[in-house]
Protein backbone atom coordinates (compact mmCIF):
# COMPACT_ATOMS: atom_id res chain seq x y z
CA UNK A 1 0.00 0.00 0.00
CA UNK A 2 2.82 2.71 0.70
CA UNK A 3 4.13 1.96 -2.87
CA UNK A 4 1.12 3.05 -4.64
CA UNK A 5 0.66 6.12 -5.99
CA UNK A 6 0.06 9.44 -4.07
CA UNK A 7 -3.18 10.85 -4.87
CA UNK A 8 -5.22 13.98 -4.81
CA UNK A 9 -6.24 15.49 -1.45
CA UNK A 10 -9.80 14.23 -1.16
CA UNK A 11 -11.31 15.65 2.09
CA UNK A 12 -12.21 18.64 3.73
CA UNK A 13 -12.67 19.51 6.65
CA UNK A 14 -12.70 17.48 9.86
CA UNK A 15 -12.80 13.63 10.21
CA UNK A 16 -14.92 11.83 12.52
CA UNK A 17 -14.50 8.65 14.77
CA UNK A 18 -15.50 5.44 12.73
CA UNK A 19 -17.18 4.40 16.02
CA UNK A 20 -20.08 6.36 17.01
CA UNK A 21 -20.26 4.58 20.46
CA UNK A 22 -16.93 3.54 22.69
CA UNK A 23 -14.62 3.32 25.04
CA UNK A 24 -10.62 3.96 25.03
CA UNK A 25 -9.04 0.54 25.97
CA UNK A 26 -5.56 1.66 24.61
CA UNK A 27 -4.74 5.33 23.30
CA UNK A 28 -2.11 6.54 20.82
CA UNK A 29 1.17 7.15 22.24
CA UNK A 30 0.09 5.28 25.51
CA UNK A 31 3.30 3.13 26.60
CA UNK A 32 2.38 -0.70 26.73
CA UNK A 33 3.46 -2.39 30.02
CA UNK A 34 3.70 -6.48 29.69
CA UNK A 35 4.33 -8.37 33.22
CA UNK A 36 5.56 -5.26 34.59
CA UNK A 37 8.25 -4.91 31.56
CA UNK A 38 7.81 -0.84 30.28
CA UNK A 39 7.29 -1.56 26.35
CA UNK A 40 6.79 1.10 23.13
CA UNK A 41 4.46 3.64 22.53
CA UNK A 42 1.15 2.79 20.42
CA UNK A 43 1.09 4.00 16.93
CA UNK A 44 -2.78 3.01 16.90
CA UNK A 45 -5.80 3.46 19.13
CA UNK A 46 -7.79 0.19 19.73
CA UNK A 47 -11.53 1.23 21.01
CA UNK A 48 -13.97 -1.20 22.73
CA UNK A 49 -16.92 -0.96 20.26
CA UNK A 50 -21.06 -2.29 19.96
CA UNK A 51 -20.81 -5.22 17.45
CA UNK A 52 -22.86 -4.80 14.72
CA UNK A 53 -22.86 -1.15 15.34
CA UNK A 54 -21.73 0.45 11.79
CA UNK A 55 -17.35 1.67 11.36
CA UNK A 56 -18.01 4.79 9.52
CA UNK A 57 -15.61 6.41 6.86
CA UNK A 58 -13.34 9.21 8.93
CA UNK A 59 -13.42 11.30 5.56
CA UNK A 60 -14.42 11.55 1.77
CA UNK A 61 -11.54 8.78 0.32
CA UNK A 62 -10.98 5.75 -1.67
CA UNK A 63 -10.72 2.44 -0.47
CA UNK A 64 -7.57 0.91 -1.26
CA UNK A 65 -7.80 -1.95 0.62
CA UNK A 66 -10.81 -3.73 2.17
CA UNK A 67 -10.06 -7.48 3.41
CA UNK A 68 -9.61 -9.56 6.12
CA UNK A 69 -5.40 -8.88 7.68
CA UNK A 70 -3.70 -11.94 9.66
CA UNK A 71 -2.70 -9.18 12.17
CA UNK A 72 -5.84 -6.54 12.32
CA UNK A 73 -8.55 -8.99 11.03
CA UNK A 74 -11.13 -7.67 8.61
CA UNK A 75 -9.67 -4.27 7.67
CA UNK A 76 -10.82 -1.36 5.43
CA UNK A 77 -7.78 1.00 4.34
CA UNK A 78 -9.61 4.44 3.19
CA UNK A 79 -6.70 6.53 0.97
CA UNK A 80 -6.73 9.84 2.16
CA UNK A 81 -11.06 -4.18 13.01
CA UNK A 82 -14.29 -4.97 11.20
CA UNK A 83 -16.67 -7.68 11.81
CA UNK A 84 -17.96 -7.39 7.99
CA UNK A 85 -17.29 -5.39 5.61
CA UNK A 86 -19.35 -3.32 3.51
CA UNK A 87 -17.05 -1.88 0.88
CA UNK A 88 -14.49 -2.98 -1.89
CA UNK A 89 -11.06 -1.59 -3.74
CA UNK A 90 -11.55 0.93 -5.82
CA UNK A 91 -14.77 2.75 -4.42
CA UNK A 92 -15.27 6.18 -3.57
CA UNK A 93 -16.88 6.70 -0.17
CA UNK A 94 -18.20 9.54 1.72
CA UNK A 95 -17.51 11.12 5.58
CA UNK A 96 -19.41 9.19 7.16
CA UNK A 97 -20.74 5.87 4.88
CA UNK A 98 -20.88 3.27 6.41
CA UNK A 99 -17.75 0.70 5.58
CA UNK A 100 -18.61 -2.25 7.47
CA UNK A 101 -20.20 -3.52 11.01
CA UNK A 102 -17.81 -3.21 14.49
CA UNK A 103 -16.93 -6.33 16.16
CA UNK A 104 -16.14 -5.65 19.91
CA UNK A 105 -12.81 -4.29 19.66
CA UNK A 106 -11.86 -1.38 16.32
CA UNK A 107 -7.74 -0.87 16.39
CA UNK A 108 -7.77 2.83 14.53
CA UNK A 109 -4.08 3.65 12.79
CA UNK A 110 -4.40 6.91 10.77
CA UNK A 111 -1.29 7.54 8.12
CA UNK A 112 0.09 10.22 6.58
CA UNK A 113 2.18 8.80 4.55
CA UNK A 114 3.74 5.97 6.42
CA UNK A 115 3.71 7.39 9.83
CA UNK A 116 1.20 6.88 12.16
CA UNK A 117 -0.57 10.18 13.77
CA UNK A 118 -2.86 10.90 16.11
CA UNK A 119 -6.40 10.70 14.97
CA UNK A 120 -7.74 12.80 18.11
CA UNK A 121 -6.26 15.58 16.87
CA UNK A 122 -7.72 15.20 13.17
CA UNK A 123 -11.13 14.74 15.01
CA UNK A 124 -10.53 18.11 16.89
CA UNK A 125 -10.21 20.59 14.29
CA UNK A 126 -12.77 21.69 11.63
CA UNK A 127 -10.49 22.24 9.17
CA UNK A 128 -9.08 18.50 8.80
CA UNK A 129 -5.08 17.50 8.44
CA UNK A 130 -2.89 20.19 6.78
CA UNK A 131 -2.17 19.23 2.96
CA UNK A 132 1.04 21.22 1.70
CA UNK A 133 2.30 20.09 -1.86
CA UNK A 134 5.81 19.23 -2.35
CA UNK A 135 7.64 19.73 -5.53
Amino acid sequence: LYELPVREKLWSGGFICPAENYLILLDFGQVKVTNGQQGSRSNSTKLYTIPGDPARAPADGVVVFAGNLALTGNTVVIDHGLQALAVSEGQTVEKGQAVGALGEELTMDFKLGSKSVNPWLLFQTSGGAFWRENG
